[in-house]
């Protein structure tokens, strides 16, 4: 089992680069939502900046920090063309040694990941340095996903439980993972704690299996998303809170109670408290300026839960840029599809942490946005919530659905290939005509971009090689047990009573 699970795991890490190679190049560089304020942290960061505390920008949007003139310079294009920057965003002041100081919005940021991408890039200049933090960005992200393929794997799951991981990862977790930037990882990071999660539900159905490798799965997750992210230990407490009603008060003891439970609760609750501590000391994501909003917050609210269910699919490179409709046609039906199938056959437990996921994707933004309104409008984006919310499409692999036998084999490649490729092939080639035409890299040597054809082909072969994996995961060992036999007429689930 588990080198069969090596072997799923391998090819749907090899598929995820090829789909984030597309987005690599798709995307002009800095383009990124907010790419070249994470730049300019992660080079102030490689080269010892780690304090949680700049002084303001004169200009009233991020903190100042001092960073490589290149980078700067590299950065400028871009940066000048968004409506919501300022001069010192883009161009800064000089300082020594080929040094700018200049202001950023990620500047009270957590470090840890900047030092990652910040250190790997820096033996690079201008354009290119933003390239290989993408690459380590991706890198970073594909091992998280990779372990969460392997996860999904082990536990023996059907092709079903495919459909659902990969119905979870939408373009928006894609698109995030390829840019310098920490919401992949965060995305990343909370695709494989929701994968142990919903494997010790369906924990006894691989007969011999042990809880640790799911644990492990929770535990190495939740470290990195309760530290690279402001809100990383509230999204890690309501994982868990759902996962407890998920798995049921006898099954929730009987994986804490044991050595590794133990150990798990101890290393997240002290990254629970590193995040806290850096939130304290660095005020990350205080408004901090003036009123800036007039209306009701209270008014505003219904058109923001709509904006974040569709930002939660896709919107790129800019949280107001809206992808065509047929991505959020495709990624809904497969949603609908989800639901309908799994809720159905889940048992009333599934039900009641699915509620609970939904109300917190709603009731969260909800109050961050009446807080801040006056302040900053609806600046929430969906793929802030979205670690959260993916649990209500993943945690329906363990109802098991069975379906007919003439459309099993359908689940490959409607369920997995297809609307990878699709909504693939719809955001990436749509990016990068709007950007061969407004951005100003355009037609210069910063921007690396391949022909339209060789995008569609990263793609498509990274399409593929995520239904090998599925393929590879749920075919049938020689000599293994049948699956047990289900009366058609009961409700099937692998949730413990």
């Amino acid at each position: 089992m588990r080198a069969r699970a090596l072997r799923a795991a391998t090819w749907f890490v090899l598929g995820t680069w090829c789909l984030q190679a597309a987005w690599i190049f798709a995307v002009p560089p800095y383009r990124g939502l907010d790419e070249h304020e994470h730049a300019y942290k992660a080079a102030a960061v490689a080269r010892g900046d780690w304090s949680p505390r700049h002084p303001s920008s004169p200009d009233g949007w991020g903190d100042r920090m001092t960073v490589p003139a290149d980078v700067v310079d590299s950065a400028r294009p871009v940066c000048e063309s968004l409506p919501y920057t300022t001069p010192d965003n883009c161009r800064g002041s000089s300082a020594d040694d080929g040094l700018r100081t200049v202001a950023s919005s990620a500047a009270r940021y957590n470090p840890l990941f900047y030092a990652v991408i910040g250190s790997a890039a820096l033996p690079f200049e201008g354009t290119t340095a933003l390239y290989v933090m993408r690459l380590s960005t991706a890198l970073l992200c594909s091992l998280l996903l990779g372990a969460a393929a392997y996860v999904t794997a082990r536990r023996g799951s059907s092709m079903w439980g495919w459909v659902c991981f990969s119905g979870a990862l939408t373009p928006i977790v894609l698109y995030s993972s390829a840019m310098a930037a920490p919401n992949g990882v965060e995305l990343a990071a909370a695709a494989l704690v929701w994968s142990g999660v919903v494997a010790l539900g369906r924990h006894g159905v691989p007969r011999g299996h042990s809880d640790l490798p799911y644990v492990t799965a929770i535990t190495a997750g939740g470290a990195v998303l309760a530290t690279v992210r402001t809100l990383g230990p509230l999204w890690l407490v309501l994982i868990l809170a759902a996962a407890a009603l998920f798995l049921g008060r006898q099954r929730t003891r009987q994986v804490l109670g044991n050595r590794a439970g133990g150990a798990a609760t101890s290393v997240l609750a002290v990254a629970c408290l590193a995040g806290l501590a850096w939130t304290a000391a660095a005020r990350t994501n205080d408004p901090g300026g003036p009123l800036r909003v007039t209306g009701e917050a209270w008014a505003a609210l219904p058109g923001g839960w709509a904006m974040w269910l569709f930002q939660s699919i896709a919107a790129f490179p800019a949280r107001d840029e809206i992808a065509p409709l047929g991505l959020y046609a495709v990624t809904l039906t497969v949603w609908a599809v989800i639901l309908l199938l799994g809720l159905r056959a889940g048992r009333r437990r599934l039900g009641t942490a699915v509620a609970l996921v939904v109300a917190c994707s709603l009731l969260v933004p909800s109050a961050a946005t009446l807080m801040t309104h006056a302040e900053l409008g609806i600046a929430w984006q969906g793929r802030y919530g979205y670690p959260v919310a993916m649990g209500v499409i993943m945690l329906c692999a363990a109802a098991e659905p069975r379906p007919p036998g003439a459309v099993a084999p359908a689940l490959k490649i409607l369920g997995v290939v297809l609307p990878a490729a699709t909504v693939g092939l719809i955001g990436v080639l749509d990016v990068v005509r709007g950007e061969r035409v407004d951005s100003p890299l355009a037609g210069t040597s910063a921007w690396i971009v391949p022909p339209d054809a060789s995008l569609a082909l990263f793609v498509l072969a990274g399409a593929v090689m995520w239904g090998r994996a599925a393929i590879v995961a749920t075919r049938p060992q020689r000599g293994s047990d049948p699956a047990p036999h289900v009366s058609p007429t009961r409700r099937v689930s692998t949730l413990p009573e």
